[in-house]
């Protein structure tokens, strides 16, 4: 894959994001997921339901950036952060199954790069209060998102499916709680960025990366039992990566 320009409209975003789904690759599967994202949330600015659209379309931007820019870099054998590092090399192995690539793609961009971007937007604490009612509304999105991502996922992985029969409900509370854990914490984080000067926030941010990155270990390596679990469940997850993007990107209402 060639080096893509960082985009800097919501239209370049897309393109940008589908650039990466293109090849058919396991790196696509987060790509496609956001695709669906982006489009729910540009919908929204563009229906007027933010407090401040336009702003929220420049979020939209920066905050999709710093993902392409990432996996841009990672396609290059340049440096990325650790947490993207993680995220990205795991899409060159077999063995993880759909839903942990998904995970670790929300544990980078959640918990990383959308408290760095709210800090970096808003620029000091006072203005970033006033992109809460916002955040809070994307947060409010994306967790109305995690059903439809639920049975793409359940459709793809049979026996996580199976195990939703027998009332595990394993792909929906690791999601749910995967967004909800991540939604408070980025905020949290963005609170503290904010406050603090470049040198301090530059650290700050390597501090939290590091963090992240021990997260998206664990979804990796979640303990012996569970590995073994997904083991067995990687084997049933027979779709090859492009039929598994083409279900994770947005699909075109029907009349």
């Amino acid at each position: 894959m060639t080096e893509l320009p960082i985009p800097s409209t919501i239209d370049d975003t897309i393109g940008a994001l589908r650039s990466i789904t293109a090849n058919g690759e396991r790196d696509g599967y987060f790509a496609a997921m956001y695709l669906r994202v982006t489009a729910a949330v540009t919908a929204r600015a563009a229906a007027g339901g933010f407090v401040d659209n336009a702003r929220m379309e420049r979020f939209v931007v920066a905050f999709a950036a710093r993902y392409l820019d990432a996996h841009s870099a990672w396609r290059a054998g340049q440096p990325v952060t650790e947490s993207w590092l993680v995220t990205l090399e795991a899409t060159r192995r077999w063995r993880p199954v759909i839903l942990q690539h998904l995970l670790l793609g929300m544990n980078a961009h959640i918990n990383l790069d959308l408290a760095v971007v709210a800090a970096d937007l808003a620029g000091t604490p006072e203005t970033l209060l006033t992109l809460r009612p916002d955040f809070e509304a994307i947060n409010d999105l994306l967790g109305g998102l995690v059903d439809g991502f639920r049975t793409d996922v359940e459709g793809l992985s049979p026996w996580l499916r199976l195990a939703d029969r027998f009332g595990a409900e394993v792909d929906g509370a690791l999601i749910g709680w995967s967004l909800e854990t991540a939604r408070r914490g980025a905020w949290d984080a963005a609170t503290k960025l904010v406050a603090l000067p470049a040198a301090p926030r530059a650290q700050a941010i390597v501090e939290r990366d590091r963090k992240v990155a021990a997260v998206g270990r664990s979804v990796l390596h979640p303990g012996a039992v569970l590995t073994g679990a997904l083991g067995v469940v990687r084997l049933a997850e027979r779709a090859p990566p492009a039929v598994v993007i083409e279900r994770l990107s947005p699909h075109p209402p029907t009349a």
